[in-house]
């Protein structure tokens, strides 16, 4: 008994691979279009040539855009960069800023609470030295103050009690 052959669908079935294809069968009567048979010819290399360079050119576009998306992603990743290093340079150049005028204002509040104190303490000085020149007159304007400052008081109770 003969063995079976292995078939699959990667081995050709030579049966029929390769195929013969039967001659077309000229009409009869067609003989005599050897012309329009010569036009359809060209006809056909003219429109495979068209189509191959058709083809070739859809290729060759693809291959300008993505160069031409490559160049433009490449630009813009450049101006990204460009504009973090600005940006950064700016964040830096405030910052510095901003510590030179908290520094100034810190200064300037020092040497306001400076004045300030040498102020109140030239005042006390002063009002120490008038108390001690003039005692009666200071005991007589302490007393004229308190009447004043009693009297303004009584009128204005009297006028928000209505």
């Amino acid at each position: 008994m003969a063995a079976t052959l292995y078939r699959s669908s990667d081995v050709p079935n030579f049966d029929t691979y390769p195929s013969n294809q039967p001659e077309p069968q000229r009409l009869k009567g067609a003989r005599g279009n050897s012309a329009l048979e010569q036009r359809a010819r060209q006809i056909g290399t003219v429109l495979g040539t068209a189509v191959s360079t058709l083809r070739k050119a859809q290729v060759w576009v693809q291959e300008i855009g993505s160069e031409t998306t490559e160049s433009a992603v490449n630009c813009i990743n450049d101006l990204a960069e460009t504009a973090k290093s600005k940006a950064q340079e700016l964040s830096q150049a405030t910052a510095t800023r901003i510590q030179q005028l908290r520094e100034t204002a810190q200064e300037k509040a020092e040497d306001m609470r400076d004045q300030a104190k040498a102020g109140y303490y030239k005042a006390k000085l002063r009002a120490n030295q008038i108390s001690r020149d003039y005692p009666f007159q200071v005991v007589v304007a302490a007393g004229v103050l308190g009447l004043l400052v009693g009297v303004t008081l009584r009128i204005w109770r009297s006028n928000r009690a209505y």
